[in-house]
């Protein structure tokens, strides 16, 4: 062999066991980098606060983590190559390979909630994310699985859930509106009073303004309440307000400020009463002291007035006997003076009309032959035509004959003073309609004029003891007719169209 050729071969040879030699230092390093790694994985795999687990493309279990082995009771040496099936009932089983399957067969991640039961028979609930771990032809050969018990987050959830079916059930029960509010003043909270009274689901009351919900007219009423509600002080009032569903409540509202653990003013809560019944009360006690009051001082006032009208009554008779022959020109004088006494006694009687409390003296009467009788025997003025439509036959409610001819007299002869004072040419244009008619467990007498009606401002006060637009009169008439039906168990209903005329009606409770 010639030397080159030698040379050539050692230098070859040297060349190959150097690299042999860089090889083996590189595949020691490789080896112990791999160490270490495998090393940083199974810490990172035994200290996880989660399961970690590796499975082939079987569904077996190839690595578990300490979590794992703590709550089903397997080394990770014993977990090895057995199925889901081996470690957990069946019963829960199905749907955990179901989604093993799924991650296999197409190579995507998937998140999930899963149940599962451990060794001591308690059932857990689970976050489970599952992703594929492809092999060298990109086909998942396996599938890892992480997977966080939130048990006790379920459990929490459930707690606070089942509490607030409980605060929505009794929030809901209450006879009170609640809702809550936030810094902007948008709804976050309605029950069922609120969805009544707002006339719209909580689904389109949340996340609206109150302006929105409550309308700008009732807002801008309370806008200087619910800012000082936001501004953190508690605040309590009365007040009458229109809600959307139509009705005009008196209500008694709290706002109280919903505060964060540090203090600060999160929003508003609204506790909204309806306290119309007792406004109600509250007034009409009030007004029946009123009227035994009123009662009491006018029957005292008319007796003592009376006597003493009757000897002036007397008196004048005296001078009319003696200066009938006398030419003295006292007759218009004596006349007038006899009109006014007996308009003074006319008034008195109404006075003590008004106060007594003698009872009612009810007899079973034919209503419709009753009332016939005493519209026969009405004197109707000069122009005004009377029409009559009886309905009632065969009803015989209870009454006191004398008392309820006091109480449709009054509206007759109101009827008929409304219309004498329009002037109008034409004699027939002034009618006075009378009909009775059962509604329900009703009978109604109905007494309509097309006169000037009753103006708006005046309706909620004719039934106020001496309020009267009359130039004459006590103001009594209304008053003491509302006191007849009422101790008949029925009442009295009053419509005025205003221009065209108004409508009463008196009923009386009758059977079925």
């Amino acid at each position: 062999m010639s030397v080159p050729l030698l040379v050539t071969g050692i230098v070859i040879l040297s060349l190959i066991a150097a690299g042999q030699y860089m090889l083996a230092r590189r595949a020691k390093r490789t080896e112990a980098s791999l160490r270490e790694a495998g090393k940083l994985f199974r810490a990172v795999m035994d200290n996880a606060p989660f399961e970690i687990i590796l499975k082939d493309a079987e569904g077996r279990y190839v690595q578990v983590n300490k979590t794992w082995e703590r709550l089903y009771g397997y080394s990770n040496k014993e977990a090895k190559g057995k199925t889901v099936r081996e470690v957990i009932p069946d019963e829960y089983t199905v749907p955990l390979t179901a989604r093993d399957a799924e991650v296999l067969r197409w190579g995507k991640t998937i998140e999930s909630e899963d149940k599962a039961a451990h060794p001591d028979g308690t059932v857990h609930d689970f976050f489970s994310v599952r992703f594929p771990i492809p092999g060298s032809d990109g086909q998942a050969e396996g599938l890892g699985l992480i997977s966080a018990d939130i048990t006790g987050r379920r459990l929490t959830e459930r707690a606070l859930r089942k509490r607030e079916e409980q605060l929505r059930t009794i929030t809901d029960n209450l006879p009170v509106l609640i809702v809550r509010w936030d810094r902007d003043m948008r709804y976050r909270f309605a029950n069922r009073p609120a969805e009544q009274w707002y006339s719209r689901p909580a689904s389109e009351i949340v996340g609206k303004t109150i302006p929105e919900v409550f309308g700008e007219k009732a807002y801008e009423t309370v806008r200087w309440a619910i800012e000082t509600g936001l501004s953190g002080e508690t605040i309590r009032f009365e007040q009458q307000l229109a809600y959307p569903d139509g009705v005009t409540r008196d209500v008694e509202i709290a706002y109280i400020p919903d505060r964060a653990a540090d203090g600060e003013v999160l929003g508003c809560f609204a506790l909204v009463q309806d306290v119309s019944d007792r406004k109600n009360l509250e007034a009409e006690l009030l007004r029946k002291e009123r009227l035994a009051a009123m009662g009491q001082l006018t029957g005292t006032v008319a007796h003592e007035l009376r006597n003493p009208l009757g000897a002036v009554a007397i008196s004048l008779g005296v001078i009319r006997q003696k200066t009938v022959d006398s030419e003295l020109g006292l007759e218009r004088a004596l006349d007038r003076a006899g009109r006014a006494m007996r308009r003074c006694e006319a008034i008195i009687t109404e006075l003590l009309d008004f106060a007594r409390a003698r009872g009612l003296q009810p007899q079973s009467t034919s209503l419709d032959n009753w009332l016939a009788e005493l519209l026969d025997e009405y004197e109707m003025s000069a122009g005004v035509s009377l029409s009559r439509e009886l309905q009632c036959a065969g009803v015989e409610p209870a009454i006191d004959r004398d008392e309820l001819r006091r109480a449709v007299i009054n509206l007759l002869d109101n009827a008929r003073d409304s219309m004498a004072s329009i002037e109008d040419d034409n004699d027939d244009s002034h009618i006075l309609a009378v009909s009775t008619r059962i509604e329900g467990a009703r009978a109604e007498i109905v007494v309509a004029d097309n006169g000037p009606g009753i103006p708006a401002d005046t309706l909620p006060h004719i039934m106020e003891p001496l309020f009267s637009t009359k130039s004459f009169g006590t103001g009594l008439g209304l008053p003491t007719v509302k006191r007849i039906m009422e101790e008949h168990g029925g009442g009295i209903e009053i419509e005025s169209n205003e221009g065209k005329g108004v409508q009463a009606t008196l009923w009386l409770p009758v059977g079925q």
